[in-house]
């Protein structure tokens, strides 16, 4: 296997110079020589990342310093500076595998209808747990974040759904990402191996914000369905059901029926969101005989 393809891995750090160094460690570590490591300092401001960020000096590494943009800036800024045909994000405080970007790479450089490789990661700090991620599926994407944020990607798809959306600043940004570039078309593509170390920390994650706090998880995911909803709508009949449990699951049965179909014609808005749903609720999973038992004022009818 040659070298050829350039490999740009962009390193976005707010404050996480304790854990920096390690990062990058670990992809001058990679067996996989043709890279080049951009790291985005967006806006540090501890005091010790500023300190770590000058203690490196390596031809490989180059650093952009910036105010405070957020993340998805920030990883947009050094994507658009990289010059590499393949990206890999890395975060600054987690660390890949030395094989993980020579594996990767092997795959998008065999497979030109491949535009996205993901793996298996390790969760390691505070805890540890290995985690196996499933097959993307148009149901997986949709409803759950299935790709780490640590997988590579072709620049040129980045270009193409015109990277990270700012509206996302609030977490969620690489999911979006994922999502975007699917409905643009983009294959996925799994490695069975744990090649990216995803570092727990004491103090909360945003993975630990979003599992404290529900309604910011919904929050957001719901930025997302607003952002694709052609690509929601399509997949209606798939998702239906999985949403309405997602975000009504605290609900009685027979309210949560009614709330769904207010929750996503309102979201999407298109006309035959209501019909799609009144079908599937009433014939096709059975609710009109449940309904008519439990209380059959509640009958959702097709007037």
């Amino acid at each position: 296997m040659t070298d050829k393809t350039k490999v740009s891995v962009i390193i976005p750090c707010y404050n996480q110079g304790e854990f920096l160094k390690e990062a990058v460690d670990s992809v001058l570590a990679s067996d996989y020589k043709n890279i080049e490591i951009i790291i985005v300092n967006d806006g540090s401001d501890d005091g010790i990342t500023e300190k770590v960020l000058e203690s490196i000096n390596h031809p490989l590494v180059k650093i952009i310093h910036q105010q405070n943009q957020g993340l998805p800036s920030a990883r947009n800024n050094g994507i658009n500076a990289s010059s590499g045909k393949y990206i890999l994000p890395l975060d600054a405080d987690d660390k890949i595998h030395p094989s993980y970007i020579s594996k990767a790479v092997k795959i998008l450089d065999n497979k030109p209808d491949i535009g996205v490789v993901y793996c298996n990661y390790q969760i390691f700090g505070d805890y540890e747990m290995e985690e196996k991620i499933p097959v993307c599926t148009p149901i997986t994407f949709l409803l759950r974040n299935i790709c780490v944020v640590c997988s590579m990607f072709r620049k040129d798809d980045f270009i193409k759904v015109k990277g990270y959306k700012d509206e996302m600043k609030d977490g969620y940004e690489d999911w979006e990402f994922w999502v975007s570039l699917y409905e643009n078309g983009v294959k996925f593509e799994k490695i069975n191996e744990t090649l990216f170390y995803y570092r727990s920390l004491n103090k909360e994650s945003m993975v630990k914000k979003f599992q404290r706090d529900r309604y910011l998880h919904l929050k957001t995911h719901k930025k997302i369905m607003k952002l694709h909803p052609e690509l929601y709508i399509d997949n209606l009949e798939k998702i239906i059901f999985d949403l309405l449990l997602n975000y009504l699951y605290a609900i009685p049965m027979e309210t949560k029926i009614n709330c769904t179909i207010r929750f996503l014609t309102k979201s999407f808005k298109p006309k035959n969101v209501l019909q799609t749903i009144k079908r599937i609720l009433n014939e096709k999973l059975g609710f009109r005989k449940f309904l008519l038992n439990k209380n059959p004022e509640l009958l959702i009818t097709d007037k």
